[in-house]
């Protein structure tokens, strides 16, 4: 399965560097912190009335992805974690990592989609779309978020491509929201 074989190879990708920054990247108080400095960039290029809009639906649009991604897709499609299924995979254990040499049985959520690359994705693209410029920016921090949960041995590849999708369908709808407010509020 293509699937399985992609986690292997970027599963198995090691280096100290990525062995430390991957986990890191992938705590979600360190996203809140890299999106919040740069929601601070809007506070500076909106007016302070639309900044509050843009902030408003920004924070609505991501419970809104996160609620769908956890609670509506994952059960639905129940897709185990690969180190609940697969032999050989590196998992974070205390400081490092491991190799399992079988299946850890181990009580989590679904593995489809990836709530993290749900979440990073709508909060790229709804930032993107407000500010192409940024997007660049946005973009590198979306892949290694991304990368992050293949290398840390918690989603398929294509858990986080439909993490992705997900994301920006709800961010896409979220930017026609703000789009309409703005008009109905700022004029």
């Amino acid at each position: 399965m293509l699937d399985s074989k992609l986690f292997f190879l970027i599963n198995h990708l090691r280096s100290n560097f990525l062995d430390t920054l991957l986990p890191w990247i992938s705590v979600p108080g360190h996203l809140y912190l890299i999106y919040g400095i740069l929601v601070l960039f809007f506070l500076f290029k909106k007016p302070f009335k639309d900044f509050l809009i843009f902030l408003t639906i920004l924070v609505i649009g991501f419970s809104v992805a996160d609620f769908t991604c956890a609670r509506v897709v994952k059960p639905f499609f129940k897709r185990e974690r690969p180190f609940k299924v697969l032999h050989g995979v590196f998992y974070p254990e205390g400081k490092g990592f491991v190799l399992l040499k079988k299946p850890l049985k181990k009580c989590t959520s679904y593995s489809f989609p990836s709530c993290h690359a749900t979440n990073v994705s709508y909060t790229s693209f709804f930032m993107g779309f407000n500010y192409p410029l940024l997007f660049p920016v946005l973009l590198a921090i979306m892949l290694l978020v991304g990368w992050s949960r293949i290398y840390l041995g918690v989603h398929y590849p294509f858990d986080v491509l439909g993490g992705y999708v997900l994301g920006f369908l709800i961010a896409f709808i979220f930017y026609e929201v703000y789009i309409f407010l703005r008009k109905k509020l700022l004029i």
